[in-house]
C-alpha cells in the first residue's frame, strides 16, 4: 500500500451543515480529500456508486461536491440481512437524511454479498463504506470492481488501526489482489485506487500530484 499526505488530495468545498446528530459521517478533512480525489475524474457529471447508505449523510456531501453527479446507493434492509449484519436501519430511515434536504439520487436494496451489480451499468466512482467485517470488505471490492470503468476510482472509509472495525477494513485491502496500488491518505481514514486504463495506470493527475510530494504511483 503507498502512503500520500492529505494535503496532496485535497480540495476545499462548501460543507453542507448538519444537524448535531447526522455529523458522524466522515472525520475532520476527510471530505476535502474525497472531493479531491473525484475531481481527479475530470467530470462534473460522474456516476457513483455507494455501499452503505446509512441514513445518507455522505449522499449529501457528494452532492454538495458535485452537484451534477449521478448518486446511486445499495444498502441492506433488515429482514435481508444474514449473520453479520450491523447497524441496519429499517427501510423508511435509510437514506433519510439525503431525502429530507432534497438530495436526488437512486436507491437500491440488497445484500452486497449477492447483489446484481453488473445489472446496474458502470460507474465512474465506487465508494466503500458498508460492513466493515474483514469478509464483507473484500466481498465488496471485489464486486463492484467490475462495475467500475477503467479509469475509475474506488475509495474506501475506515480504514484504520485506531479502532477495530478500521482493522477488519485494514486487514481486507491488505488481501485485494491489487493491494500494492492502493494509496492510504496519510492523517485520514480514506484509501483509494484507480483502476488502470491499460498499461497506462493511474490517471495523469492523479500521478502528478504525488510526484509532486515526492511519490510514486503506477
Amino acid at each position: 500500500m503507498i502512503e500520500v499526505p492529505s494535503q496532496a488530495l485535497a480540495r476545499q468545498y462548501q460543507e453542507p451543515a448538519f444537524p448535531i446528530s447526522d455529523t458522524c459521517s466522515f472525520w475532520k478533512g476527510e471530505s476535502a480529500v474525497i472531493c479531491g480525489i473525484l475531481g481527479i475524474l475530470g467530470k462534473p457529471d460522474f456516476r457513483l456508486l455507494e455501499v452503505g447508505t446509512y441514513r445518507g449523510c455522505g449522499l449529501v456531501h457528494f452532492h454538495a461536491m458535485f452537484p451534477a453527479a449521478r448518486l446511486e446507493s445499495l444498502n441492506v434492509l433488515p429482514e435481508q440481512a444474514g449473520i453479520g449484519g450491523t447497524e441496519i436501519l429499517p427501510r423508511e430511515e435509510i437514506g433519510a437524511y439525503a431525502v429530507s434536504v432534497g438530495v436526488r439520487y437512486v436507491q437500491h436494496f440488497g445484500d452486497s454479498r449477492y447483489f446484481d451489480f453488473a445489472g446496474l451499468g458502470k460507474f465512474d466512482a465506487v465508494f466503500i463504506d458498508g460492513n466493515h467485517h474483514e469478509e464483507f470488505v473484500v466481498c465488496d471490492s471485489m464486486r463492484t470492481l467490475g462495475a467500475l470503468v477503467a479509469g475509475g476510482v474506488m475509495i474506501w472509509h475506515d480504514c484504520t488501526d485506531r479502532y477495530p472495525m478500521g482493522q477488519c477494513v485494514q486487514r481486507a485491502l491488505g488481501r485485494l489482489p491489487f493491494a500494492s496500488q492502493i494509496v492510504k491518505v496519510r492523517g485520514t481514514t480514506l484509501c483509494c485506487y484507480f483502476k488502470p486504463v491499460g498499461p497506462i495506470g493511474p490517471p495523469r493527475r492523479f500521478r502528478a500530484a504525488c510526484r509532486n510530494i515526492g511519490q510514486t504511483v503506477g
